[in-house]
Order: structure tokens, then C-alpha cells, then sequence
């Protein structure tokens, strides 16, 4: 008889298990182009802009670009402001190139991964204003930076 109980309670168990669903909705992760206005605490305000790649054929004849509008192979669209706030995480990750070697040794590769917010700060108080004028490339999921990612443009 124990048996048979304990047969049961473990189907039992089984079966609440395996019919548990998981309400909490998973956040979509997407990019965007955006220039950086502004950091401060846990909050960035970014300008969104849109990347071009010489391949987005479509795109390019709608904003009538030629070849020489785009010597690198993109174009950079920021045709008006468009300013969003957005969460710093403490596993957010910034990617940046360090120009002046403030994290990295000279001759070494300048491209600079953390997590800590005060050195993506530090670098951006290299700029004028602390306001880089070259877009990041932004991971984003709901209202919280995943990634900030400095890529060369040149």
C-alpha cells in the first residue's frame, strides 16, 4: 500500500512540475545606433541615429546617397534628435577603443572591456563636453543597456 501512495505522490509531483509555466515575459535583446549625450548614476540619455551599410541598397536610394557619401562604407542618419533614457545595469559592458592609452599600456590593443560605470565615465570626460561625436552601438533589452560598444569608424 505504501507503495502504491508513494507511486501516486510521485506522479503527483511529476505532473505539477511539468505543467508549471512560466509567466514572466523574456525581454527581447536588440541594437542600436545611438550617440551618447549624457551619463549620470544609473541613467544614459542617447540620441538615436541609423547605420547604413553600403549593402542596404534599399536605404540608400531612399535617402538619395551616392558613393561618396559614404567613403568607409556607411552613412550615419541623425536627421533629428531623438532623445531616450534608458538603465545602467551593474553587468552592463562597455567596449571602447582607450585613443589615449588611460586603461591599456602603449602598444597594446586599445580596445577596452568593464563593467564599471566610472571608467566608461572617465573615458567619456576625454571628449569635449564629455560628449563623443561618433555613435555607440547599444545593446538594449526592455529599458536596460546591456552593451555599450565603441566600434572604429574610419
Amino acid at each position: 500500500m505504501k507503495k502504491i501512495i508513494m507511486t501516486i505522490l510521485a506522479m503527483v509531483c511529476i505532473f505539477s512540475v511539468c505543467s508549471c509555466k512560466n509567466d514572466v515575459p523574456i525581454e527581447t535583446q536588440y541594437e542600436v545606433c545611438a550617440y551618447i549625450k549624457e551619463v549620470k548614476d544609473n541613467k544614459i540619455i542617447l540620441d538615436f541615429a541609423e547605420y547604413i551599410e553600403s549593402d542596404d541598397k534599399e536605404q540608400i536610394k531612399e535617402l538619395g546617397l551616392k558613393d561618396t557619401d559614404m567613403p568607409n562604407g556607411y552613412y550615419i542618419n541623425n536627421e533629428e534628435i531623438t532623445l531616450e533614457e534608458y538603465t545602467l545595469t551593474e553587468t552592463t559592458t562597455f567596449s571602447f577603443i582607450d585613443w589615449n592609452n588611460i586603461f591599456v599600456a602603449e602598444g597594446e590593443d586599445r580596445e577596452f572591456y568593464t563593467t564599471k560605470r566610472e571608467d566608461f565615465i572617465k573615458y567619456l570626460n576625454t571628449y569635449e563636453n564629455s560628449e563623443p561625436k561618433m555613435p555607440f552601438f547599444i545593446g538594449i533589452s526592455g529599458n536596460k543597456v546591456i552593451s555599450v560598444t565603441e566600434k572604429p569608424m574610419m
